[in-house]
């Protein structure tokens, strides 16, 4: 997990790494093509944040207290570029929000295959509130 930055009245902090392992049943999502569902067993290296921007606490989410982890799937291309961002879990909708527009900014080192050609992944962040 990387270093929670403090916001005014709340920090987030971020965590990169949980594989998207879609199926029919999860989340009602399917990890579409090109993309494949990141599986570390069949020999993938994981996607890794080349650079981040940190989410915004949102006022509104601070006035009402609103706290909590904000989970997202997003594809990440072979260029590490972030699209196909949807919220799957989220305490707040504001939190959400802010959290999406973050990703969508980020961009990673691109998951690669076991032969070590750059691959479209489905993969999983987590985005953390937390008021102090």
């Amino acid at each position: 997990m990387l270093s929670p930055r403090p916001r005014t009245g709340g920090s987030s902090a971020i965590v990169v790494g949980s594989a998207f392992v879609a199926s029919a049943g999860e989340s009602g999502r399917v990890c579409a093509p090109p993309a494949v569902a990141f599986d570390e067993d069949a020999g993938m290296e994981a996607p890794e944040v080349a650079h981040k921007v940190d989410p915004r606490y949102p006022k509104e989410a601070l006035k009402e207290g609103a706290s909590g982890d904000v989970v997202l799937d997003a594809v990440i291309d072979s260029n590490g570029v972030v699209s196909n961002v949807n919220v799957i879990e989220s305490p707040h909708a504001s939190l959400s929000a802010a959290a999406e527009n973050a990703l969508r900014q980020w961009r990673f080192e691109p998951a690669r295959d076991k032969s070590g050609q750059p691959i479209d992944v489905c993969f999983l962040v987590t985005i953390q509130f937390h008021l102090k």
